[in-house]
């Protein structure tokens, strides 16, 4: 903190801090209220006030906001029932539960959607690839055996004979039965 400002100067820091009002900080800090207003709005244009106000911010922001740590040990304490609600009594299930979820998905261990593991998730997408590649192959293995593309296989007639276009087709069958 800077050394230059004295110790009323930074009590007026603080309570300033603290009440958000620069001429009620300036009197609560031991000052005369007699020009308060202009003597606290001089006091506030000082750099090296400004300097000691922004560090003290910085400071209570530090106690004042949860460190992740702090975070997922909380969230663990609820989790295992450590942790009672404001009457005294354990947690909720639901509460545990929603504990749990959430370091669940702090460390990925859940898909998001369908709460399957990442690994499952991952072993399907292979699979699915796999069975992609392999009919890929049966694709290529029918098509050098037949040496035909598998969309043009020969036709049966049965889309001709739909059509009524096939009609001969039809009576031929029945005569050789």
């Amino acid at each position: 903190m800077d050394k230059k400002i004295s110790e009323k100067q930074k009590k007026f820091c603080d309570y300033y801090l603290e009440l958000g009002n620069a001429s009620e900080a300036y009197i609560k800090a031991g000052y005369t209220a007699k020009g308060a207003n202009a003597n606290a709005a001089r006091l506030i244009a000082n750099d090296s006030i400004k300097s000691y106000i922004e560090e003290r911010r910085k400071q209570m922001d530090e106690e004042r906001i949860a460190k992740p740590q702090e975070v997922l040990e909380y969230l663990t304490r609820v989790m295992n029932g450590q942790e009672l609600d404001q009457f005294g009594l354990d947690a909720a299930l639901s509460d545990r539960t929603k504990a749990a979820e959430l370091l669940a998905k702090r460390y990925r261990l859940f898909d998001v959607k369908d709460n399957k593991t990442q690994s499952d998730t991952e072993k399907e997408k292979l699979e699915i690839e796999y069975k992609r590649l392999q009919n890929k192959k049966l694709e290529a293995e029918i098509k050098n055996i037949t040496g035909d593309n598998i969309e043009t296989t020969a036709s049966d007639g049965f889309i001709q004979a739909l059509n009524g276009t096939a009609q001969e087709d039809w009576e031929d069958e029945k005569e050789d039965n």
